[in-house]
């Protein structure tokens, strides 16, 4: 597959987890209209592996806010980096719970994404966690609000 298809398949789920999360945030949202939905979005922000969904998800929240955002709602993306280790991937995901996210883009790695897992599926207002390309088989199962689009 041309590496231009492929960052365009991923642009495209992206978006598309992204417009889902923000459609059901912004259906069951009681808060005034002119507040955000926020969503998280962690990744490593720098390495070159994760620029196309970085940019996609950069792009996704400016497209969906050109056309009046979800349900009157502008996108708000909340972004932090987790610089691909597990200490800041686990401090990126205690801060992105502690927010007002009502999802989160990413991990972009496996080992990551099961690392932050039991974060967002905690407590008492647990977070969908969509990873836009972790394979990991053991995402599947790291709980019920974690998710990964990436097949393996």
């Amino acid at each position: 597959m041309p590496l231009a298809t492929y960052q365009r398949l991923r642009r495209d789920v992206l978006l598309r987890s992204i417009l889902a999360f923000t459609m059901g945030a912004a259906l069951v949202s009681c808060t005034d209209r002119a507040e955000p939905v926020v969503i998280g979005l962690t990744m490593s922000l720098q390495k070159e592996g994760s620029a196309p969904m970085v940019r996609g998800a950069r792009l996704a929240a400016e497209e969906l806010n050109a056309q009046g955002g979800v349900a009157g709602h502008r996108i708000q993306l909340l972004e932090r980096d987790d610089y691909a280790d597990d200490d800041s991937a686990v401090r990126s995901a205690t801060e992105l719970y502690a927010s007002k996210a009502v999802a989160v883009v990413g991990n972009a790695y496996s080992e990551l994404t099961l690392v932050t897992a039991p974060i967002f599926n905690g407590g008492a207002h647990p977070l969908a966690q969509v990873s836009p390309s972790a394979s990991n088989p053991a995402i599947t199962d790291a709980g019920p609000y974690t998710f990964r689009v990436c097949a393996t």
